[in-house]
C-alpha cells in the first residue's frame, strides 16, 4: 500500500492530474459566466480523434513458415481476430483512449477474458459467476469465454513512482469501484464477509456526484499485477487494507507483460507520464477567450445609442424606434433634442489578436484550415493545389499518432492470440474467404491454430471512409495495371478483382474449385482447408495450360 500511495502522487503530480477537471469542463464548454468562448478544447479533440483512431479497424495474418498448412492457419486466425474486434467493439474503446491521451496525456486500454472482474481466468471457469439466480457483474458486452478489450480512464491506472516508462515499472494497478453487494458475493474474492462502503477515492475519473444520491453501496478495489511474481493481488485499501481478497497467478500476463496498455501521444524524457495536449491548448484557450470577451463588450460598447433629453420623446415614440418596423412614423417634441451617436468601435487589433492565436494553436497541433474542415481566405483558385501541399505535412504528424494507435492494437491482437490459444479447448467453427472469395466454414479449436506463429500486421489507414465503389475501381485498375506483367499470379491477381466485385454473382466464375467445400453444418478441418489451397494452387494452372474449364 505504501507503493500504490507512492504511485497516486506520482500520477497526481507528473500527469498534471490538478488540472483535469479544469480541462474536462473546458471540453464540455463549462464556462464562467461573462465569458464568451471559443471552444478550441472541443474543436482540436473533434479534429484529432477522427483522423487517429481506426474507422474500420482490421488486421492482416501471415504465417512465418511455408506451406498450405500454415496458410489456412493464417486465414482462421485472422477471420477470428477481424470478427473478435467487431464483437469487443475496439473501435468504441480505441477512440475512448486516443480522448483520453488528448486531455490527459495518457490513455489505458485492458485486455481480459470471460467477465469483467475476475482477475485471471481459471481453465474451464470462464462463465460470468452466479449467485443464486443473479450475476455479481453485469456490464453489456462481456460474453463467457470471450475476449474483451476496454478503455481505462488514466485516473483508475497506478504505477510505480518514478519510472521513466511503463514497460520498465514491477507493477501495475487497476484502481476499481464495485458495489458492496457485489463484492461480498463474488466466489473468486475471500475476506469479504463485513465489507462496507469506502470513501470515494478522488481521481478525477468519475464518482459521486456532489448534491446527488447514490443509493447503491460502493468500495474501492485496487488490482495489482506484479511481473516481478507474475501474480494478480486485489485489496480494499480503504476498508481492510491487511487483508488480501484475492492473490493468484497471473494467467493473463505475458513475456510483455500485464494486459494493460499505455497510449501516449507525447512522451516526456523523465517521467512515463505523457504530456497532455490540453497543457499546450490552455494557454492559448484562455486568452482567446480574453480576446473574444473583449470584442464582445467593445462591440456592445459600439453599437449606436440614441441620446436624448428629458421629456424630448415620449415612451411610445422609442418603443417606434427600437421596432422592426421599416418607415414607422416617430413623434418628438423638439427634434434638435434627439441624436443618435457611437461611442467607440471594436480595435482592430482584437481581430488580428485572435487569428494570431489561432494559427499558433494550429501549429501547435499540425493543424492548417483546411484540415479544420475549412478554406483558407482567397485561396479559391488555388484550393486543391494548397489543400494537398498542406495535407502532406499535417499527415506526418499525424501518421505518428495513427501509427502508435495500431502499433498498440498489434499488441493487443498478439496478447489475444495467446488467451484464446490457451483457453480455447472445444472447437469452434467460422467461415473464411476461400479462393474465389466464396465463403468456406472450417472447424478449429485454440490448439489446432497455436503451434505457429504469425505476423500480425495493422495498417495505418486513410481517416476517410473507403466505399465499395472505390474498392471496385481500384481492383479493376490493378488487374488492368497487372494482367500483362509475367511475374505477377494471374490467379491471384483475378481473385483479387472478383472479391471485390460487388455481388455473389461473381463468385463461381474462377475454374479449377473442387466441389464439396465445408458449409456451417459440415465444416471442414483446417488440415482439409490446407489441401483445399494446394490443390486449387496445382489445378488451375493446369486447366489454364490446356484450354479447358472444370477441376
Amino acid at each position: 500500500m505504501q507503493q500504490i500511495t507512492a504511485g497516486i502522487a506520482f500520477r497526481k503530480k507528473y500527469a498534471k492530474e490538478a488540472q483535469w477537471n479544469t480541462w474536462r469542463n473546458y471540453y464540455r464548454g463549462n464556462w464562467k459566466a461573462g465569458i464568451l468562448p471559443k471552444n478550441i478544447f472541443f474543436s482540436m479533440l473533434r479534429t484529432v480523434v477522427p483522423r487517429v483512431y481506426f474507422r474500420n479497424p482490421s488486421v492482416s495474418v501471415t504465417p512465418t513458415k511455408p506451406g498450405a498448412i500454415y496458410v489456412a492457419q493464417a486465414q482462421v486466425l485472422e477471420r477470428v481476430d477481424n470478427k473478435l474486434i467487431n464483437t469487443m467493439k475496439m473501435k468504441r474503446q480505441m477512440k475512448r483512449m486516443v480522448q483520453n491521451a488528448f486531455l490527459f496525456g495518457t490513455g489505458f486500454g485492458k485486455l481480459g477474458y470471460g467477465a469483467e472482474f475476475a482477475p485471471t481466468p481459471e481453465q474451464g471457469e470462464t462463465d460470468t459467476p452466479m449467485v443464486k439466480t443473479h450475476a455479481v457483474e453485469y456490464r453489456s458486452g462481456i460474453v463467457a469465454n470471450m475476449p474483451w478489450f476496454l478503455s481505462i480512464h488514466p485516473g483508475n491506472i497506478i504505477v510505480p513512482s518514478g519510472v521513466a516508462d511503463f514497460e520498465e515499472g514491477r507493477f501495475i494497478a487497476h484502481w476499481i469501484r464495485r458495489s458492496v453487494d457485489d463484492v461480498s458475493e463474488d466466489p473468486r474474492l475471500k475476506n469479504v464477509k463485513q465489507l462496507g462502503p469506502s470513501s470515494f477515492n478522488k481521481n478525477d475519473s468519475g464518482g459521486p456526484i456532489p448534491g446527488v444520491l447514490n443509493p447503491t453501496p460502493m468500495i474501492d478495489l485496487v488490482e495489482i499485477r506484479d511481473k516481478k511474481t507474475r501474480q494478480v493481488i486485489v485489496m480494499a485499501p480503504y476498508v481492510n487494507s491487511e487483508k488480501i481478497l484475492y492473490q493468484d497467478d497471473d494467467e493473463l500476463q505475458g513475456d510483455w507483460g500485464p494486459t494493460i496498455y499505455p497510449l501516449v501521444f507525447n512522451e516526456d524524457d523523465e517521467y512515463a507520464w505523457g504530456i497532455p495536449d490540453s497543457a499546450i491548448l490552455e494557454p492559448h484557450q484562455l486568452e482567446i477567450n480574453e480576446i473574444r470577451t473583449q470584442a464582445m463588450k467593445h462591440r456592445r460598447v459600439a453599437l449606436v445609442k440614441l441620446f436624448y433629453e428629458t421629456g424630448a420623446i415620449t415612451p411610445e415614440s422609442l418603443a417606434k424606434c427600437l421596432s422592426e418596423d421599416v418607415l414607422a412614423g416617430v413623434d418628438v417634441k423638439d427634434i434638435n433634442k434627439v441624436k443618435s451617436m457611437q461611442i467607440a468601435d471594436i480595435p482592430p487589433g482584437l481581430l488580428v489578436a485572435d487569428r494570431s492565436t489561432m494559427q499558433d494553436v494550429r501549429e501547435a497541433l499540425g493543424f492548417g484550415v483546411n484540415q479544420m474542415g475549412e478554406y483558407k481566405a482567397g485561396s479559391s483558385d488555388t484550393t486543391a493545389t494548397e489543400a494537398m501541399i498542406v495535407k502532406m505535412a499535417t499527415e506526418i504528424r499525424v501518421d505518428e499518432r495513427r501509427d502508435m494507435v495500431a502499433d498498440l492494437l498489434s499488441d493487443v491482437i498478439n496478447d489475444m492470440h495467446r488467451i484464446i490459444f490457451d483457453h480455447w479447448a472445444q472447437e469452434q467453427v467460422i467461415d473464411v474467404v476461400g479462393p474465389a472469395g466464396i465463403p468456406i466454414w472450417v472447424q478449429f479449436s485454440g490448439e489446432s491454430i497455436s503451434a505457429e506463429r504469425y505476423n500480425v500486421k495493422v495498417d495505418p489507414d486513410s481517416a476517410l471512409p473507403e466505399t465499395r465503389g472505390i474498392r471496385e475501381q481500384r481492383a479493376m485498375l490493378v488487374y488492368d495495371r497487372f494482367k500483362m506483367n509475367p511475374l505477377i499470379d494471374p490467379i491471384k491477381l483475378t481473385v483479387h478483382l472478383l472479391h471485390e466485385m460487388h455481388g455473389v454473382q461473381f463468385d463461381d466464375m474462377l475454374r479449377g474449385l473442387p466441389p464439396g467445400l465445408g458449409s456451417q453444418q459440415n465444416p471442414m478441418s483446417i488440415g482439409q482447408y490446407g489441401n483445399v489451397l494446394q490443390g486449387v494452387a496445382q489445378r488451375v494452372p493446369q486447366a489454364q495450360l490446356s484450354g479447358q474449364g472444370g477441376t
